[in-house]
């Protein structure tokens, strides 16, 4: 994932593994945080919103453009 993320511009890392990876992360942690996990599964928009907002985190981690 993290390769795709270093090697790839946004719409590329967007249309690869990451929304899946993000998906299957919130499932993970639906014990913890069930309101909002349902929330996320059941809003595509939502999802996709906040599947932005973690790859704007780890692209300013990286020292990475935000949006382009």
């Amino acid at each position: 994932m993290m390769d795709q993320i270093h090697n790839n511009d946004r719409k590329s890392i967007m249309q690869g593994d990451f929304p899946k990876a993000a998906d299957q992360a919130v499932i993970e942690r639906m014990d913890i945080q069930h309101g909002m996990s349902m929330d996320y599964l059941a809003r595509p928009e939502a999802a996709k919103a906040i599947q932005n907002i973690l790859l704007d985190i780890l692209l300013k981690g990286l020292g990475r453009e935000l949006r382009s």
